[in-house]
């Protein structure tokens, strides 16, 4: 892998259904499926996996430095949280150096209600799971869940294409740095650190 750590860094605004559905439900099958389209172990960065005592905050920006692709889960309040603006600036910066050749570094995944993040990206694509959204534990049982599979072995399918075709590794890529919520409400821009 280079200097790469990661292959993917799952990005999502922790608490509430999206982080029990990312944690039980996507993020395991996601890895299993992954797992069949490499020749290799996928290595995803899933801030579940910290270790005790890690500094959150150096191990989030060395894992966006050294990861191919962004997986963000986007909910309604995806865009509200400074970090997960920041994560997904810094892959979005990223893009932009390899223009006009188009690259996707990252791959969106609808948790639930587009509305309020459709503005943040742009003409993006992203793979629809809304119909998947429920943490309820009878939907392992349920027929939908054989058809969530069917959608996280597409997912994994398609992110096996793009980790291929990830650039090489370059130690100067930007990092973008979350801003603090001001009280005016305004969401603050990122700013990028090197």
């Amino acid at each position: 892998m280079g200097d790469y750590n990661y292959h993917i860094f799952l990005s999502y605004k922790r608490g509430g259904a999206v982080e029990e559905w990312v944690k039980n439900l996507f993020y395991p099958l996601l890895k299993k499926w992954l797992n069949e389209e490499l020749p290799y172990e996928p290595d995803i960065y899933f801030d579940q996996n910290m270790r005790a005592g890690t500094e959150w905050p150096s191990e989030i920006k060395n894992a966006l430095k050294t990861t191919r692709i962004l997986v963000p889960i986007l909910n309604s309040k995806y865009f509200s949280s400074s970090w997960c603006k920041a994560e997904f600036s810094t892959l979005s910066e990223r893009e932009k150096l390899f223009l006009p050749n188009k690259i996707t570094l990252i791959y969106p995944i609808r948790f639930h209600d587009g509305k309020y993040f459709t503005d943040h990206i742009e003409n993006r694509l992203y793979f629809d799971m809304g119909e998947y959204s429920s943490t309820c534990l009878a939907f392992k049982e349920s027929s939908n869940y054989i058809l969530f599979e069917r959608s996280v072995k597409k997912v994994a399918a398609e992110l096996a294409e793009l980790i291929s075709k990830a650039p090489e590794y370059n130690n100067n890529w930007p990092i973008i740095s979350p801003q603090e919520d001001n009280s005016s409400g305004d969401i603050p821009i990122p700013k990028s650190s090197y």
